[in-house]
């Protein structure tokens, strides 16, 4: 231990005013038995006036740090019906654009499409889908120039199925 850790925390003498009177002398270890807040005024030898004791390093230990409030921030209205939707509308895009690139002179994304749509209770549109697919199959995909038609509009979301 230095000396002068030495002397602070056991030679040195602390006053301090509560208000009314003057109180100490005292070490270290009886001022912490006083119950001094950070306002209250100390002095000891050394100083040319009475200061806060939460200026006072040697006194500093004494008050309990509390820790800044932690800031929450309320979490952003998450609509599961809605991502999850979003989620299916990207799926689909994505195994349209794979089905029409790898097959589409077969008309199959087509016939994705009326499967999706027939299951979602959109007759109409499955039967249409239904229909573009056999003639897609029927014609070759209008010899690849349907298919490359509708993969275009596939990644534009032109063509995609109903929600």
């Amino acid at each position: 231990m230095k000396a002068t850790n030495f002397y602070t925390l056991y030679m040195k003498k602390y006053y301090y005013h509560n208000g009314t009177t003057q109180l100490g002398p005292f070490s270290i270890e009886d001022i912490k038995k006083e119950n001094i807040t950070r306002k209250t005024k100390v002095w000891c030898e050394g100083m040319k006036e009475w200061q806060t004791a939460e200026t006072i390093s040697e006194l500093q230990f004494l008050f309990t740090q509390t820790p800044p409030e932690i800031k929450t921030q309320t979490p952003p209205e998450f609509n599961t019906e809605n991502q999850i939707q979003k989620n299916n509308e990207d799926n689909h895009k994505v195994i349209l654009a794979i089905l029409c690139f790898m097959l589409g002179v077969l008309g199959i994304h087509r016939f994705y499409i009326s499967i999706v749509d027939f299951t979602k209770n959109n007759t109409g549109g499955g039967i249409l889908h239904l229909s573009m697919g056999l003639l897609q199959l029927l014609t070759l995909g209008g010899l690849g120039i349907w298919a490359i038609v509708d993969f275009i509009l596939i990644l534009t979301g032109w063509l995609r199925p109903k929600y």
